[in-house]
């Protein structure tokens, strides 16, 4: 029995010692005092069951060698190694081949390279090198041949090259590496098969890519202000690469022949692309899902190259100062989403003349140099927005002739010499809004006498000349569309057909003022209306309905003294109140639940009606 008993209590010393080999949870090491420790307290300890950190946030650490942490074989979370001023090399992780989580490399100002962690492959998650001011290479890493999720190498001053990384064939997601300033050499990601996604930026003393000529690349590529990169090299096949590819402001870039690779992609931006003359080393691509954005390249002076292409998802053309014309871009019918045009060269938009439809926005803004939308002849319709913007030369919008309709919103803005509004003879329809401002030339609308339609708003303002809104004397639906004509100080006559029929329509707005004498504020363009217009037009006298939302009391005003009925309805119009008044009257509502109702005003033959919200 005695025996027994025994045997049992040195089993439970056993489990216990067992389970005592290593700390449970994270490990946190600050000073060297606790490094030397670790070894003392876990003789036999190989796996951290956690994360482990190294070093304070504050830069005050000790810790200048991690020998007593040689038998770590395995780190299941995080390993940061971070503000340790005075460690030199990582000796003391000899032994360790796997880190579950990240490894993390943060502001070591005196180490130079990775030796003491040469047993190091794999990584599960994403491996940091940020802002290690000592740091001249990777030697040390050597083994290392799997990093789960990214690879990120920042700000690391004098980085030299990536040596040590020359055994690495998988990056699960994304490889940054960025603005590193010595950096020149990225050779030793030679191995390297795979990569989601590449973002290489500020990297100012390569030349090359050289390195990446074996890695499949199957998302993005983003090259960025790398001042010293002369050449594309080094990316290796882009043949069947169709995710997005941006290059941007790498100036000195001379050899962008690796291009003619690409037929297919979801995203293309080229800008501050300064050697290019031409898109030529576009001649085989085919197919743009999104955005091709051609933008700021100061030696842009043709587009021809692209005449494979034959779709793009929107197409943004901007900042190319010596580009005169848009000769060369495919004979597009359609543009599924956008078209931009903004602050090139143009002088004409000659290039898209088979263009018929913009799906989404069509912008033009910007273009100095254009005194008209030639170019455009055979463009019928746009379904979002139209922005003429800012083009200070432009006198009128001849070449615009097919186009019929606008599917949201016209706006013409800010255009300095824009005389009159020809070239939009055949506009029949506009869905939301007209907005006709800041042209300080325009004379007259002449252009618009063919609208029909505008489904919610048309405002003409702050047009300084404008003395003639005569091409809108005519009728305009739906009635009930706003209206807001206000600072044009020479306009005086405003009582055209589609201003006057607007004024009697039950719930439309309408706000006319400061303009001329006759057109300063509405009850002279009601007057002028009664006047000029045939007998039978009646303006409806002014309501005004307050609060709205309203709690409790409720006020309508009316400026005439004739009897009127008042009635207010629930949303399925069934009666709720029925009262007759004079001209001012306060009703009541506190008793009302909370929600939406219509306010009828009975008067003089016409019927005025509202919404209002009870909260």
């Amino acid at each position: 029995m005695n025996i027994l008993i025994l045997a049992f209590l040195l089993l439970l010393i056993s489990c216990g010692a067992l389970r005592a080999q290593c700390p449970e949870g994270d490990v946190i090491l600050n000073l060297q005092v606790q490094v030397n420790y670790f070894e003392f307290n876990w003789p036999d300890c190989d796996s951290i069951h956690g994360d482990l950190f190294i070093g304070l946030d504050d830069g005050t650490s000790n810790i200048h060698n991690l020998l007593a942490l040689g038998n770590i074989s395995y780190i299941q979370g995080t390993l940061h190694i971070g503000k340790n001023n005075l460690l030199e090399t990582l000796h003391g992780f000899d032994n360790l081949n796997t880190v579950g989580e990240d490894l993390i490399v943060l502001q070591n100002e005196t180490l130079q390279n990775f030796s003491g962690i040469n047993n190091l492959r794999k990584i599960g998650n994403t491996l940091y090198l940020i802002n290690n001011s000592s740091l001249e290479n990777l030697e040390g890493l050597n083994n290392l041949s799997y990093i789960g999720k990214d690879l990120v190498v920042l700000e690391n001053q004098v980085l030299i090259n990536l040596d040590g990384l020359e055994q690495l064939d998988t990056i699960k997601n994304r490889a940054s590496i960025m603005d590193n300033p010595l950096l020149s050499s990225i050779q030793a990601l030679s191995d390297l098969d795979y990569l989601y996604e590449l973002e290489f930026s500020g990297n100012d003393n390569i030349t090359s890519l050289t390195g990446l000529e074996q890695a499949f690349i199957d998302n993005s590529i983003f090259i960025d202000e790398n001042m010293g990169l002369t050449s594309l090299d080094g990316l290796g096949s882009l043949e069947d690469f169709s995710g997005s590819l941006l290059l941007v402001y790498n100036p000195i870039i001379q050899d962008y022949s690796v291009l003619s690779d690409l037929d297919s992609l979801y995203y293309l931006h080229l800008s501050g692309c300064d050697s290019l003359t031409d898109l030529q080393v576009l001649e085989n691509l085919i197919f743009v899902e999104d955005w091709l954005s051609i933008n700021s390249n100061p030696g842009l002076i043709s587009l021809a190259g692209m005449s494979n292409l034959k779709h793009v998802g929107s197409l943004a053309i901007a900042g190319n100062n010596l580009l005169t014309n848009l000769v060369g871009l495919p004979e597009f019918k359609k543009i599924d989403n956008k078209l931009s045009i903004l602050g090139n060269g143009l002088q004409s938009l000659e290039g898209l003349d088979s263009l018929v439809e913009v799906g989404g926005d069509f912008t033009v803004w910007f273009e100095d140099n254009l005194v008209n939308m030639n170019g455009l002849g055979s463009l019928s319709s746009v379904g979002q927005k139209l922005w003429l913007l800012e083009n200070n030369q432009m006198e009128d919008l001849s070449g615009l002739e097919q186009l019929t309709a606008v599917g949201s919103i016209l706006e013409i803005d800010f255009n300095d010499s824009l005389l009159n509004l020809v070239g939009l003879e055949s506009l029949d329809s506009i869905g939301r809004w007209l907005w006709i401002r800041n042209n300080p030339s325009l004379s007259s609308l002449n252009g618009l006498e063919s609208l029909q339609y505008v489904g919610e708003m048309l405002s003409i303002e702050s047009n300084a000349s404008l003395t003639d809104i005569n091409a809108l004397n005519h009728s305009i639906t739906p009635l009930y569309h706003d209206i807001a004509i206000s600072e044009n100080e020479l306009l005086s006559d405003c009582s055209v057909q589609a201003v006057c029929e607007t004024l009697q329509t039950p719930g439309a707005y309408v706000s006319i003022s400061n303009n001329n004498e006759g057109c300063e504020n509405k009850p002279q363009v009601i007057q002028a209306c009664l006047t000029n217009t045939s007998p039978g037009l009646e303006i409806l006298p002014e309501c005004v309905l307050s609060p709205n939302p309203v709690i409790s009391l409720f006020k309508i005003q009316l400026d005439t003294n004739h009897e009127a009925v008042f009635r207010l309805r629930y949303p399925n119009g069934s009666l709720l109140i029925e009262r007759i008044f004079i001209r001012d009257h306060q009703f009541d509502f506190a008793f009302l639940t909370p929600g939406v109702y219509f306010v009828e005003i009975q008067v003089d033959g016409q019927l005025i009606m509202k919404k209002i919200m009870k909260i």
